[in-house]
């Protein structure tokens, strides 16, 4: 039997979104003939306190036990046909563990997350130093860049995706004179597309109000969101950003216009 090692961020099951749930793909994975070992980086008890306000000595050991256990990966990723990486090894920091995972494995998999390019624009910029250090993105970059081979699927999302659109060597990628296939990950990649800073909107139009929100994992929320302003929602993978704008905005919204 050929094995497979998932190194992911959260636990079995967890996923607040139907496309962050890497277990969708272990029976089609089974019946190919694979063994599947799951890591991820917060145990249950970790991540259920995660988005809840203190438990601040919790979430410390569980982020402390998270590291152990990627150290604990190191040691034994060579026992495995596959190494498949959910979105990112470790959540803070520079690609450290992702390059030492890139170098132990017999082959490594990585399934990056659809918009840490666009975030990976404006990170330089954030205001805070900390936040800077903490969550640089270039451990994104660095898997990609290093990559022996790139598949870029699309070119929309949900109907109008399903589509390979490049399937290719890096290399030959990044050194061809133009991007025929329109693939937008690889417009970043080459740096034939940036994201411009627009002008700040300062009129003032009002705001919706939402108090008390709750859906998954989203738990009395309170927030007012200006109206006639370019308003950015962001946020870790599976922080509650699509539960946010699709269960809470979206279906609200949609209901109070369907009354009048």
């Amino acid at each position: 039997m050929k094995r497979m090692l998932v190194i992911c961020p959260f636990p079995v099951g967890c996923a607040a979104q139907q496309r962050l749930k890497y277990e969708q793909y272990f029976d089609d994975w089974r019946t190919a003939g694979w063994t599947i070992d799951v890591s991820p980086f917060l145990d249950r008890g970790a991540w259920d306190i995660l988005y809840t306000s203190g438990h601040t000595a919790g979430k410390v050991l569980g982020t402390l036990k998270g590291y152990l256990r990627r150290l604990k990966d190191l040691s034994r990723i060579a026992n495995y046909d596959l190494v498949y990486i959910c979105m990112w090894a470790t959540p803070f920091g520079g690609p450290l563990f992702e390059r030492l995972i890139r170098r132990r494995a017999k082959a490594l998999v990585y399934d990056i997350e659809d918009n840490v390019l666009e975030s990976s624009e404006g990170q330089a910029e954030h205001p805070n130093p900390l936040a800077r250090l903490l969550k640089r993105q270039s451990k994104f970059l660095y898997l990609i860049r290093t990559a022996d081979h790139v598949i870029d699927i699309g070119p929309g999302a949900g109907i109008h995706g399903g589509n390979v659109i490049v399937s290719d060597y890096l290399p030959k990628l990044l050194g061809a004179p133009t991007n025929p296939s329109k693939s937008v990950t690889l417009d970043y990649l080459r740096g034939d597309k940036k994201i411009a800073v627009p002008a700040r909107r300062e009129s003032e139009k009002g705001a919706i109000k939402i108090r008390g929100g709750k859906a998954f994992n989203i738990k009395n929320l309170n927030v007012d969101i200006p109206l006639g302003r370019l308003i950015c929602v962001t946020g870790v993978s599976g922080s509650g950003k699509s539960t946010f704008m699709y269960e809470i905005v979206d279906k609200n919204l949609k209901s109070r216009l369907e009354k009048k």
